[in-house]
């Protein structure tokens, strides 16, 4: 979309089976922008400098999807609206305040924590985290989180979002090829089994096509369906999945006439 609105470039969209009907079309409507890893394990990893620059471009994802609406105006909804994260073990919550420090540290907004004044650690935590969190009674946290689990002993409050993710990349993919009939291209049902990146070029290989471009973006799971090839530089090394770890979650949706406006609740 952005390609396409401000420069001159021509975009060919290459998807393996159908538009948003992969894992883009299977996250449930949350909008969330952010890591799967807490701020402090990408700050130990990267660096400050450069998580930071991470989550300045992950959270930027909300201006730009309220560009798209401003000017494109797609039909599909959107609603933004607070989430509350539960969290019951005290280690988990020093986790949260050393990630929230880093952020202030970096120039980053943390989200709001609130920690029961019950929780055993409450009068435990370093005094270097003391602007980072706020003391509330037990009952309160509990009715954000809409439970009366007690071992829920902090809340984490955020931004979150809903949607239907695969409605809205349909109709922005049927926008764009109105919109730019002469500059972008979509081919579905054509997965690639090939990426030879040139010096100058990429050249992609289907069952029935060749493609050469001048850029390539991959966006995608995984790279364990195609091979890429580097012809101007050393190897690119793609074989990591052995180094994913695999969690199962639940995610439910469910309508509460008492209460019109939506909310995110997550229970860790």
């Amino acid at each position: 979309y952005f390609t396409l609105r401000y420069t001159r470039r021509s975009v060919l969209l290459v998807e393996g089976s159908q538009v948003a009907h992969g894992a883009t079309g299977r996250n449930a409507g949350w909008l969330f922008a952010g890591f799967e890893r807490p701020f402090a394990d990408l700050v130990r990893e990267f660096g400050l400098a450069q998580a930071a620059d991470a989550q300045r471009a992950i959270e930027s994802g909300w201006t730009l999807l309220d560009e798209i609406y401003r000017d494109a105006a797609p039909k599909t909804p959107v609603t933004y609206f607070t989430d509350y994260v539960g969290v019951q073990d005290g280690q988990d919550v020093l986790k949260e305040l050393d990630g929230a420090a880093l952020r202030v540290e970096a120039g980053l907004q943390p989200d709001r924590l609130l920690i029961a004044a019950e929780a055993s650690y409450s009068g435990t935590i370093p005094s270097a985290y003391e602007k980072l969190y706020s003391i509330v009674p037990q009952s309160e946290l509990l009715a954000y989180l809409e439970t009366a689990d007690t071992h829920f002993t902090a809340v984490s409050i955020g931004k979150g979002g809903r949607m239907n993710g695969a409605l809205f990349c349909e109709e922005l993919v049927q926008y764009l090829l109105a919109q730019y009939p002469e500059r972008f291209f979509v081919l579905e049902k054509t997965p690639i089994h090939t990426i030879a990146l040139r010096e100058d070029s990429v050249e992609l290989t289907s069952v029935a096509h060749t493609i050469t471009g001048k850029d390539i973006v991959l966006c995608t799971n995984g790279f364990e369906r195609f091979m890429i090839q580097n012809l101007s530089g050393p190897d690119i090394e793609t074989k990591f999945h052995h180094l994913v770890r695999g969690y199962v979650d639940y995610m439910a949706a469910y309508f509460d006439p008492r209460n019109p406006v939506p909310g995110g609740i997550c229970y860790v």
